[in-house]
């Protein structure tokens, strides 16, 4: 009986924010916030009908155990966790917009249990002064540097001129039980924001023994310099299982093609699910062309040294293309990794 108080408690406190962002978030017309590279649901507002196909890809050789050559792309020195995908989307007048990605690489088509096809499947539409997504979508919640997971569920999103709102809840199938995110974000410079998440479930990261869980993040440019950061901290009902979770990537930007940047990640786990984990990356990326890039890496870890070489290729192609009229949008932010 307690446990089904605490869960129609937590829905009820989830309503109500919700409303109270709808109706409080900064006086401005609703928006749709620009794709990114896997990470939230978006789309641009068009005046006709119009259909694309699109490809995200990695192909990349290492010195790591069981990733000699990969076909998704490499993470913080500890895996391969950016998904190759290929995507179709369709756009309607009125800002609606339906989306459908699989996963290509080895990471979804792989013999071993990765995450379930699709990687996405929603539609998406502007109510109000929000924009809603129904089906399955990459959760939000900071930087998605950590928690990058697609589920099932309906989120509503909300953006002013300097803050924004996304509130989304899930149904997690492997455990039979709801998750939900809620991040908030506020641009404190022109080109400086924070944001603030928090998440609510059991299992609702990877399925572990957690359920709830808070983080912080930040990205910041000044004089050709980008900072992206983020923190976690997440709970169990029973004690002794506390995560803890800390990144930063620090890139540069005015080399023309080139980007070198350095980055460092951390986690420890208390329980038994996420374990230990240290790793500072030295990397540079070259831009080949406006779809391909070479990105590399080299890094000392605390599960040995490691160093990766990967293609990163980008492409996207109309099917059908009548006179599409992009609405104002906001810039994303960088999905993270090497």
């Amino acid at each position: 009986m307690k446990s089904l108080l605490s869960k129609h408690a937590a829905w009820t406190v989830f309503v109500l924010l919700s409303m109270t962002a709808m109706a409080y978030c900064d006086d401005t017309k609703s928006i749709a916030p620009t794709d990114t590279e896997l990470s939230q649901p978006s789309t641009t507002t068009t005046t006709s009908l119009s259909a694309k196909m699109g490809m995200e890809t990695y192909l990349g050789v290492s010195n790591m155990a069981g990733e000699r050559s990969y076909s998704d792309g490499m993470w913080a020195a500890a895996g391969t966790y950016y998904p190759s995908i290929t995507y179709f989307q369709w756009d309607t007048p009125g800002g609606h917009v339906t989306k459908l990605s699989l996963g290509t690489g080895r990471l979804y088509m792989g013999s071993s249990g990765g995450p379930d096809q699709p990687a996405e499947a929603y539609w998406q539409a502007p109510v109000g002064r929000a924009v809603v997504t129904v089906g399955k979508f990459w959760v939000p919640f900071a930087q998605q540097e950590w928690l990058y997971e697609s589920k099932p569920g309906i989120m509503a999103q909300w953006t002013g001129l300097r803050s924004s709102l996304t509130a989304s809840a899930n149904y997690n199938k492997n455990l039979r039980r709801p998750n939900m995110y809620i991040r908030g974000s506020y641009k404190v410079a022109s080109d400086a924001e924070l944001g603030l998440s928090f998440a609510l479930g059991h299992g609702f990261c990877s399925d572990s023994v957690h359920d709830c869980g808070i983080a912080v993040d930040t990205t910041i440019g000044y004089a050709g310099w980008r900072f992206c950061g983020e923190c976690n901290h997440f709970n169990a009902g029973e004690p002794g299982n506390a995560f803890n979770y800390r990144s930063g990537k620090l890139y540069y930007e005015r080399l023309g093609a080139w980007a070198p940047f350095v980055a460092i990640y951390s986690w420890n786990d208390h329980g038994e699910s996420f374990g230990r984990f240290r790793s500072t990356v030295y990397g540079l990326n070259y831009r080949v062309s406006p779809t391909l890039a070479l990105e590399g890496g080299t890094s000392a870890t605390s599960d040995g040294h490691v160093c990766w070489l990967q293609f990163h290729w980008t492409w996207e192609r109309p099917i059908s293309d009548a006179a599409v009229k992009p609405s104002r949008t906001r810039t994303a932010l960088d999905a993270g990794g090497a």
